[in-house]
């Protein structure tokens, strides 16, 4: 993307700031884009969490052995929880050990929820204990505070819609106005002041963004 976005630089050369802009874009973007897979994967696999460990207490119930509870959990659950926990299986059959392999999942997924089931796992084995039983007081916890999450998000969505308006809305009027008048806004990419205002407004516009985004974010 940084070579592809550099050449179409290079062919709208006439504009000098878009063809710094755009191989800029071409490092940042392709960042954001896997950030935000990992966010949205680590998501699914939090609301997927839950499920999982009720499937390993009953199976455990059951008589089943960790391994064997893991395998039908991944057999039963969709991706991405299934996918992982089949990685993890995996490595646990070509020899990995059970503590390993856990530890392993856990740096693949960064996820507190996680942390606590298999630190859960990894102290029953040490020192024995009721592990399903310890699951389901987890179960009951994750459930607690994916409720109380969902409430938090439902209280707070009018201040993220705000703060998505107040950044988007100068992009957008700056759409219209050029497209409208282009001579209007031109002065403000072909002189320096006007360089350095766009780079100023751009960097308060990021600031601003950041400053309503932690505020409305609050941790569970």
């Amino acid at each position: 993307m940084f070579i592809l976005l550099s050449l179409i630089g290079l062919l709208l050369s006439s504009l000098s700031a878009v063809a710094l802009l755009l191989p800029l874009l071409g490092l940042f973007l392709p960042r954001v884009y896997i950030m935000s897979a990992q966010s949205k994967k680590t998501q699914r696999f939090n609301n997927q969490l839950s499920d999982v460990l009720l499937v390993l207490a009953n199976s455990l119930k059951a008589g089943f052995s960790l391994f064997q509870a893991m395998e039908m959990a991944s057999q039963e659950m969709p991706d991405p929880i299934a996918l992982e926990l089949k990685l993890t299986l995996k490595e646990m059959t070509y020899g990995e050990s059970t503590e390993s392999s856990l530890l392993n999942l856990t740096r693949r997924i960064k996820s507190k929820d996680l942390e606590l089931m298999v630190a859960a796992i990894l102290i029953q084995r040490q020192i024995g204990g009721n592990l399903a039983e310890i699951l389901l007081g987890i179960h009951e916890t994750i459930q607690e505070r994916l409720a109380l999450m969902g409430e938090v998000r439902s209280l707070t969505a009018q201040g993220r819609l705000s703060g998505y308006i107040i950044a988007f809305v100068p992009f957008g009027i700056g759409i219209i106005v050029s497209i409208l008048q282009p001579e209007y806004l031109a002065v403000l990419f072909t002189s320096k002041i006007g360089l350095t205002l766009v780079i100023a407004g751009l960097f308060l516009q990021l600031l601003g963004f950041m400053a309503i985004n932690k505020i409305v974010k609050i941790k569970v």
